[in-house]
C-alpha cells in the first residue's frame, strides 16, 4: 500500500486486506475456494497466513508515525520509497539526499525493533552491502516495467547494430 502515513491508514490497510478475524475483506466463493472444493473456512485461515501486507513509506509522515505504523499487527513488511520521499522533503528527485537517506534508516530502525522486515531499494552499488550487513534480507531489485524497457533497449540495440 502507497503511502503510508499513520496508525489509523496501517489499521484500515490491515481491515481491508485480511479476512476475518483480523481483517473485514470481503469473499464470495467460486475461483477463491475453489469452486466449492476447498472449505470456506479452512481458506480463510490459510488466506490470511498467506496474505502479506506490505507498508510503503513515502512521505514525511510515514517517518514520523513509523513506530506507530509497524506496531500494527498484520503489517507483515515495509518498503521505503524514496523517490517520493524526496519530494516530501521538499527535495524532489535528491533520493540519495542525506535528509532522504537518513528518514529511510529511521524507518528501517523502527522495523528491526519491532520485528517487521524493511525491503530496502539499493539505488546505488555500495548500498546492497551496507543493507546486507545491517541485517536487511528484503530488496526490490527494479519493477516490471524497468526490466522490460532495458531488455527491450537492449534487444533493439542489437537489431540496430
Amino acid at each position: 500500500m502507497p503511502h503510508v502515513r499513520s496508525r489509523a491508514e496501517a489499521e484500515a490497510i490491515v481491515r481491508a486486506g485480511r479476512y476475518h478475524p483480523q481483517g473485514r475483506r470481503g469473499i464470495s466463493g467460486g475461483r477463491t475456494t475453489g469452486f466449492g472444493s476447498i472449505d470456506l473456512i479452512g481458506y480463510l485461515q490459510q488466506a490470511n497466513r498467506e496474505i502479506l501486507l506490505v507498508a510503503m513509506i513515502e512521505d514525511q509522515a510515514g517517518v514520523e508515525a513509523i513506530d506507530d505504523i509497524v506496531s500494527v499487527p498484520g503489517i507483515d513488511m515495509v518498503l521505503e520509497g524514496a523517490v517520493d520521499l524526496s519530494q516530501s522533503y521538499g527535495l524532489p528527485g535528491q533520493h540519495q539526499h542525506p535528509t532522504v537517506q537518513a528518514a529511510i534508516q529511521t524507518v528501517a530502525r523502527a522495523c528491526q525493533r519491532q520485528g517487521v522486515p524493511f525491503c530496502a531499494v539499493p539505488r546505488a552499488p555500495e548500498q546492497l552491502g551496507q543493507w546486507r550487513r545491517n541485517g536487511v534480507n528484503a530488496f526490490l531489485l527494479g519493477d516490471d516495467r524497468a526490466v522490460a524497457f532495458r531488455a527491450f533497449k537492449a534487444h533493439l540495440a542489437g537489431f540496430k547494430s
